[in-house]
């Protein structure tokens, strides 16, 4: 449906990303990832829709093309707390515990109330038999109110 994205202009951009919103909100996310990816062939550079892209991925368990697509976000100078927690949960899911954790600091860093990011970080740890670390980890995610 959306071959000739890269023909159009940029209200057509705007059209993409709002088909992909709503395909979303409709838990459609095969559909969604479609209209994201065309409004990303007319601006490629627009960090938001990649962002939007990396959970539709992330929702349909492609966590290595949601990794991609909030580097991407990320890139571009975009993203915000959830974006880095999600680009962190999904290089949890792929077995990079380092660059999971780095994800996941710098989402605590944009909301240091963040406790899911907090215990996330716990459970990395936990997995890695990091015991120390991961009772300080948890510890410090009871302290967030």
């Amino acid at each position: 449906m959306f071959k000739a994205a890269s023909e159009k202009d940029g209200s057509s951009f705007d059209a993409f990303a709002n088909i992909g919103r709503v395909e979303y909100m409709l838990k459609r996310y095969p559909e969604a990832a479609e209209a994201f990816r065309a409004a990303l062939a007319i601006d490629g550079s627009n960090g938001d829709v990649q962002g939007e892209l990396g959970r539709t991925y992330y929702r349909q368990k492609k966590f290595s093309d949601a990794v991609a697509a909030y580097e991407s976000c990320h890139s571009a100078g975009a993203g915000e707390y959830s974006s880095y927690y999600y680009l962190g949960k999904a290089y949890q899911k792929t077995n990079n515990a380092t660059k999971a954790i780095a994800a996941l600091k710098e989402s605590l860093k944009l909301k240091p109330s963040n406790y899911s990011a907090q215990s996330a970080i716990g459970g990395i740890y936990l997995g890695q038999e990091k015991y120390q670390l991961a009772a300080n980890a948890f510890k410090a995610a009871l302290k967030i109110d």
